[in-house]
């Protein structure tokens, strides 16, 4: 996220660039992005004034990893979530969820970045226990 500049972010088509190791390879893919993220990304990279350069920046210039992982854990603490959620807990969530909104399990592994959609299956086609409950309720009314 810390690579991210503000001219890999295509607002009009909704997505973004990504450079992405694999197996020690760097390799170029597009990432869609949310209505409702472009609308943030529209209004922030506004409010910044700038057309290129890195996307996050702080008090004293851009933002690393390690920065970008103090603001988050900041942002965690401030809203009271357990200190111990990571910013790649925040990736399996969105993954978690776009595979239950979707149930494409190929879609995911896209937007993940997977070379292999055995990867994606075995991290995320499990089934949560609030499936099987739900699977179970009313099952003998």
């Amino acid at each position: 996220m810390a690579a991210i500049k503000i001219q890999d972010v295509d607002l009009k088509r909704g997505c973004m660039k990504a450079a992405r190791l694999k197996r020690k390879k760097k390799y170029a893919e597009t990432i869609a992005l949310g209505k409702d993220l472009v609308k943030h990304l529209r209004q922030y990279i506004a409010i910044t004034g700038k057309k290129k350069g890195p996307l996050f920046v702080g008090k004293r210039g851009p933002l690393t990893a390690q920065g970008l992982q103090r603001v988050w854990k900041a942002a965690i603490k401030r809203t009271g979530l357990p200190a111990d959620l990571s910013i790649h807990c925040a990736r399996h969530t969105i993954a978690v969820h776009l595979l239950r909104k979707t149930g494409n399990l190929r879609q995911v592994q896209k937007q993940l970045g997977h070379a292999s959609p055995a990867t994606t299956a075995n991290m995320y086609a499990d089934i949560s226990f609030e499936d099987m409950q739900d699977g179970v309720t009313e099952l003998y009314e």
